[in-house]
C-alpha cells in the first residue's frame, strides 16, 4: 500500500502542477497574456464607434468628395476615349500620307514620261518644219510664197523660221501679200 500511496501522491502532484506548468510555457512563448482592466476588444470597439459617429459636415464633405471623385473618373474615361480617337485619326492620317506619297511618285513618273513625249513631239515637229523648209527653199520664191501664204501665220512662221538661207527667206516674204508677210515676220522672231 505504501507504493499505492506514492503513486497516488505523484499522480495528484502531476494533475495539480500540469495547469501551472502549461500556463508558464504559454506565457514564455507569448501565447498567453495577463491583462488588467477592461479587455482591449472593448477599447477597440469604442474607437470604432467614435470613427463611425459622423457629423453632418463630414457627411456633406464626403458626399462632395465622392461627387468630385466620380466627376474625375468620368473625365478620365472621356480623356481615354479622346486619346483613342486621336490615335485612330493619327493612324488614318499616316495611311493617307503614305497613299499621297505613293501617288505623288506615280504622278512624277507620269510627268517625266509626258515631258519626254512632248520633247520627242517637239523634236519631230521641228524636223518636219525643217524638211518642209528645205523643200520650199529649193522652189522658186514666187511659187513657195503662194503655197506658204495658204498656211496659217503660225505654220508659215515656223516653216520660214526653219529656213537656213536668209536670202531665200527674204525673197519668199517679198513675194507674199504685205499684211501676211508682216504677220509672219512678227511670229518668226518668236520661233527661234
Amino acid at each position: 500500500m505504501n507504493k499505492f500511496k506514492e503513486i497516488l501522491i505523484v499522480l495528484l502532484i502531476a494533475v495539480l502542477s500540469f495547469p501551472v506548468i502549461y500556463a508558464a510555457v504559454l506565457l514564455a512563448t507569448g501565447m498567453l497574456r495577463i491583462e488588467y482592466g477592461a479587455p482591449k476588444t472593448v477599447v477597440e470597439d469604442e474607437k470604432k464607434l467614435q470613427v463611425i459617429k459622423r457629423t453632418q459636415k463630414t457627411d456633406s464633405i464626403m458626399i462632395s468628395n465622392s461627387r468630385t471623385f466620380q466627376a474625375l473618373e468620368n473625365e478620365k474615361i472621356e480623356i481615354q476615349k479622346e486619346q483613342e480617337r486621336l490615335q485612330n485619326l493619327h493612324a488614318r492620317l499616316e495611311i493617307a500620307q503614305k497613299e499621297l506619297d505613293e501617288k505623288q511618285v506615280i504622278i512624277a513618273r507620269q510627268r517625266e514620261k509626258m515631258e519626254a513625249l512632248v520633247e520627242k513631239s517637239d523634236s519631230l515637229e521641228i524636223k518636219k518644219y525643217k524638211a518642209q523648209a528645205k523643200v520650199y527653199m529649193s522652189m522658186k520664191p514666187l511659187e513657195a510664197a503662194q503655197i506658204i501664204e495658204s498656211f496659217s501665220a503660225d505654220q508659215a512662221a515656223k516653216i520660214l523660221g526653219a529656213m537656213t538661207d536668209d536670202r531665200q527667206k527674204a525673197r519668199i516674204l517679198a513675194a507674199m501679200a504685205p499684211e501676211k508677210a508682216a504677220s509672219i515676220t512678227t511670229r518668226i522672231g518668236g520661233t527661234r
